[in-house]
């Protein structure tokens, strides 16, 4: 999935992608949910990676607090990523 947000006057691009791979030529009981974020701010750009085979963890991680200049501190993505979805959008198994 690709997303574009604006939030605090910055476009942030969002790519998210989720799978089980296989260990040993099994299927990995476990899903690896990854995602990552850029944006351009006065020049720079910023990325971020985020990548976890367990979804409480991931999003924990997806909660940190970015702060942008002198706006309000916000979590870097608010949703939260289930094994069906993000609000309503499905993953396909």
């Amino acid at each position: 999935m690709t997303f574009a947000v604006v939030a605090l006057s910055l476009l942030l691009h969002l790519d998210l992608a989720a799978g089980r791979p296989t260990e040993n030529g099994k299927l990995s009981p476990n899903a690896l949910v990854m995602m990552g974020m850029s944006a351009k701010w006065h020049g720079h750009f910023l990325a971020w990676m985020f990548l976890s085979n367990d979804l409480d963890t991931f999003n924990k991680i997806t909660k940190s607090q970015i702060q942008f200049g002198k706006n309000t501190p916000a979590p870097m993505f608010k949703a939260d990523v289930t094994p069906h979805g993000i609000e309503g959008m499905h993953m396909a198994p």
